[in-house]
């Protein structure tokens, strides 16, 4: 299944990433993988480090913005009783 997927995904980008820690794409990819997970601390981190080590890998860019943009918005949501400004 699904869960099975994951599970082997993360096996492989691990493995690469054991290989060449300074992979900018399995960065990216690990992080997607913990946002798959609902894991989004650990997918920040990862997504950090692929814009680290890769200043122009926009996708990482994109997704780190992204992450950020989420927690920001759902803090005002829970501080504003549920509405969106």
């Amino acid at each position: 299944g699904s869960a099975g997927r994951l599970e082997e995904t993360e096996r492989y980008l691990g493995m690469a990433l054991n290989h060449d820690p300074k992979n900018a794409s399995a960065w990216n990819n690990m992080g997607m993988l913990r946002l798959a997970r609902r894991q989004t601390h650990e997918a920040e981190e990862c997504f950090q480090r692929a814009v680290a080590l890769d200043v122009l890998f926009l996708q990482a860019k994109m997704n780190l913005a992204t992450i950020r943009l989420e927690s920001i918005l759902s803090k005002q949501t829970l501080t504003s009783g549920g509405k969106r400004p």
